[in-house]
């Protein structure tokens, strides 16, 4: 068994034949496991009570047009692949750090 920490654990990415595996797994040996008394398992927590953090909603998105000074643009795409995302977290970083500049009194 291996420990991992959460964010090892969100990079892990798993192929369809992974996914097939672990979805027709059926586990009918328990006798490892030691028996759980009702006190014992009237503690337990659901994981979205205890880590909130967890499971956290992602904004949504939506497709808009936006005119983009082209060595601006040009700059972003040099970065690859997500290049729209790092526009994005710029956007966001900056609305975050200057909230008075969105919100009038």
């Amino acid at each position: 068994m291996k420990n991992m920490t959460l964010d090892e654990i969100k990079e892990i990415r798993i192929t369809p034949e992974r996914a097939e595996e672990i979805r027709s797994f059926h586990n009918t040996d328990f006798s490892d496991r030691p028996k759980q008394t009702e006190e014992e398992l009237s503690r337990y927590r659901k994981a979205r009570e205890t880590h909130p953090e967890w499971f956290t909603v992602k904004p949504k998105k939506e497709a808009i047009s936006l005119r983009i000074d082209k060595d601006v643009l040009e700059t972003y795409r040099s970065l690859g692949k997500g290049y729209q995302k790092a526009m994005n977290e710029v956007l966001r970083l900056y609305v975050e750090e200057h909230p008075s500049d969105f919100y009038k009194a």
